[in-house]
């Protein structure tokens, strides 16, 4: 499932100590908070039927974690110049591929 992903991807070894520390991301417009780790972004956005909100990924994380969407939603991603539509599942999460190089992410629902 998408949660067990998202839970390996914060902390892939329970009995290692982890390799990739996990950095806050700074998240504008929506209320939102935001990590990253070595490979990923996960946005923890507060409840809300419409919202914008944008991030600069800090580094080469190539997948997006979007939590606290309203079930169905249709997600508008713009990562640097390509645009794709997202559509959040019925746990109201969006798991999305980063392109590599994309800095600047901007989300819209």
């Amino acid at each position: 499932s998408d949660l067990d992903e998202f839970l390996v991807a914060l902390s892939p070894s329970l009995v290692q100590p982890r390799s990739d520390p996990v950095q806050p991301l700074s998240v504008r417009g929506a209320k939102a908070k935001g990590l990253a780790s070595d490979r990923s972004v996960v946005v923890f956005v507060a409840p809300s039927q419409h919202g914008r909100l944008q991030f600069t990924v800090p580094g080469d994380q190539r997948r997006l974690y979007l939590f606290g969407l309203p079930t169905g939603v249709q997600v508008q991603m713009l990562a640097q110049t390509a645009a794709q539509t997202l559509n959040s599942n019925a746990a109201g999460t969006v798991v999305a591929e980063l392109t590599k190089g994309a800095r600047q992410i901007s989300l819209q629902w």
